[in-house]
């Protein structure tokens, strides 16, 4: 290398790396509407040490999609400190010491270009930073419905209600499958089997702001019957919540009144046995049955079913079973609801701990206690069923007053319950182990939900295990 070479190096060496400044090409960001997003600062901004108040001014700047002009954001003032501009932004922004903006509750009307522009000690330009922010609409729970083309091949077909930009992905036995059927089988949302397909095949949907899946345990073939697997369905109190009828159902055009005859039943986390909702009359009408649901819900022509109002009481398994032209089983379909911030049925968890420390049983939801009536509140129990002990010990309660209580034996003097129900052990010992269950009512003093903690304590090397505290 001459020394012109040389000197052309340095130079250009010396204006890229000078304060760490980088011309950096725009990056993606996805979120979701009423998320938060954070636009990083990319460089550590600078204060002089020798005159107050000279720093690396900075301004964010906005250029939306649907506008053709920037908007500013936030800027440094001469003393350093960082300000939001006086406008959209000003109640639902924020810029950190280092000049990091946080935008909060975005709308689809926030997607466009951010552009930071930074200058230096000497107020000429460092470097310019731009953020593509992309609004997408999370994915609604997917549907696979089922086609058979003949006795030898079914084609699946993976659909979303709503979303934005879904991708679709179908595994077997948790691979990937691109072609089933040679030659390329595989376009998107749509799959071909052979017949018979034993296997679990799941469908995988997806965008940059949320994942969803749902599974075929058996896909057998005429009539386009499938044996799926239960599907999780979650839901707010006071919402609505439909149950998608997975099958287009059939109407005879030789025979009138000759359908497939379907029937929705609820078995509730709290009862024991099955209710009926609604189902098909004989000539083919969808009725609601005459109770609790006939007020608010609803069954479309093709045997979806629509709840409106649900309510904790609600949160159960709901089973819809259909029926061929033959009136043979066609197929079931189980939907398990859970009401948000209301009864649900969960699995038991674990928790690890080591002999001597101290481990605490959290109340997963919530508890009230009711406005107009004093007393009134969510009852709880806690009990314990010991790993070699056949019967159930009493811990605590909430007395008729809600005071959280321990019942006067072994764990009086090393537990405690906070005011909404959480239990909390000290100085556990091997004896300790076992199923702690929580029930708790509701204000009508029917069911809520349960809760089972399964604890395993341990002598030896209790650090393989987490703690509470690392939880």
């Amino acid at each position: 290398m001459d020394q012109v070479t040389e000197l052309i190096f340095l130079f250009l060496l010396l204006c890229v790396s000078y304060g760490g400044a980088t011309e950096q090409l725009p990056q993606d960001i996805f979120a979701a509407e009423g998320s938060q997003v954070m636009f990083p600062m990319q460089e550590k901004l600078q204060i002089s040490q020798t005159q107050e108040g000279t720093c690396n001014q900075f301004t964010w700047q906005v250029k939306k999609f649907h506008r053709r002009y920037r908007e500013t954001i936030s800027w440094a003032d001469a003393l350093c400190n960082p300000l939001v501009y006086y406008g959209n932004y000003q109640l639902r922004s924020s810029v950190s010491h280092n000049g990091s903006l946080l935008l909060y509750n975005i709308t689809r009307e926030d997607a466009g270009k951010y552009i930071v522009t930074v200058d230096d000690l000497r107020r000429a330009r460092w470097f310019e930073t731009t953020y593509i922010l992309h609004i997408q609409v999370p994915l609604s729970d997917p549907v696979i419905e089922v086609s058979c083309e003949s006795k030898k091949m079914a084609v699946l077909t993976c659909r979303v209600q709503s979303g934005t930009d879904p991708y679709y992905t179908w595994l077997t036995q948790g691979t990937i499958k691109k072609n089933i059927i040679p030659p390329g089988e595989v376009n998107g949302n749509i799959i071909t089997v052979p017949l018979p397909f034993p296997r679990v095949i799941s469908c995988r949907v997806r965008n940059n702001v949320t994942e969803k899946r749902v599974s075929l345990s058996i896909v057998r073939c005429p009539g386009g019957a499938t044996e799926q697997l239960p599907q999780d369905i979650f839901a707010a109190e006071g919402s609505q919540v439909m149950f998608p009828m997975q099958e287009k159902l059939q109407i005879s055009q030789t025979q009138e009144g000759t359908c497939n005859q379907f029937t929705w039943q609820v078995k509730k986390f709290h009862r024991r046995y099955r209710e009926t909702i609604s189902w098909a009359d004989a000539l083919c009408n969808p009725l609601v049955y005459y109770g609790n649901y006939q007020l608010r819900s609803s069954v479309s022509h093709n045997g979806s079913l629509l709840l409106y109002n649900i309510t904790r009481e609600d949160a159960g398994k709901y089973v819809v079973t259909v029926d061929n032209l033959r009136r043979a089983r066609w197929f079931s379909k189980i939907f398990i609801l859970h009401v948000q911030g209301g009864a649900t049925e969960q699995l038991p968890q674990d928790i690890f701990a080591a002999e001597g420390s101290q481990v605490m049983f959290p109340m997963q939801e919530k508890l009230q206690i009711s406005q107009t009536q004093e007393g009134t509140c969510n009852q709880f129990t806690w009990q314990v069923k010991k790993f070699h002990r056949r019967y159930r010990e009493t811990i605590s309660w909430a007395d008729a007053l809600c005071n959280p209580l321990v019942y006067y034996g072994n764990y009086q003097p090393r537990s405690s319950v906070s005011h909404n129900g959480s239990l909390l052990l000290y100085n556990i010992t091997r004896e300790d182990a076992g199923k702690y269950i929580v029930t708790v009512d509701t204000l009508a003093r029917t069911r809520w939900f349960k809760q089972i903690y399964l604890l395993h304590v341990e002598r030896r090397f209790p650090s393989k295990y987490p703690t509470n505290e690392s939880i």
